[in-house]
């Protein structure tokens, strides 16, 4: 449990309640966070979740191998060692496993939140923030704090 977290200097407000983490607003035509998910975003239809939380808090959608192999998201937005290479300043693991092909995927040393049902998944030991959660209801009940509803 965290009990006090400095925000980024792009904070526009930062909440860790459990429910909801940040809203950031980056700087214009840059990612800086991404929102990424993992195979433990379940089946297609729950990629929107992401995409909303993604929209509210100004951040860009991308995701791990599993995803595009499953062809839930095209190869252009995989972050990792046969995808792309990242820098965001923020980097919010949705579901994600942390195998080491998808770390090396991100650089410039990010804060990195993960959400995961899994208490025991790698992500965990490299994330600033970490979140035992089932991502069907945080990412709505997140999304839904956010944007003040």
């Amino acid at each position: 449990m965290v009990e006090h977290i400095a925000p980024p200097a792009q904070a526009t407000y930062w909440f860790i309640s459990g429910r909801v983490l940040f809203s950031i607003i980056p700087l214009l035509g840059q990612e800086l966070v991404l929102v990424s998910i993992g195979r433990g975003i379940q089946e297609s239809e729950h990629v929107a979740l992401a995409k909303e939380l993604a929209d509210a808090i100004g951040a860009a959608v991308s995701c791990s191998r599993p995803v595009v192999d499953a062809k839930w998201m095209e190869k252009s937005r995989q972050v990792g060692s046969s995808g792309k290479i990242v820098k965001p300043k923020v980097y919010v693991a949705c579901g994600i496993s942390g195998s080491f092909q998808h770390l090396a995927g991100l650089k410039g040393n990010p804060f990195i939140v993960a959400i995961n049902k899994n208490p025991k998944t790698q992500m965990f030991r490299v994330a600033d923030v970490g979140i035992v959660a089932d991502l069907l209801e945080f990412l709505p009940a997140a999304t839904t704090r956010i944007l003040g509803k």
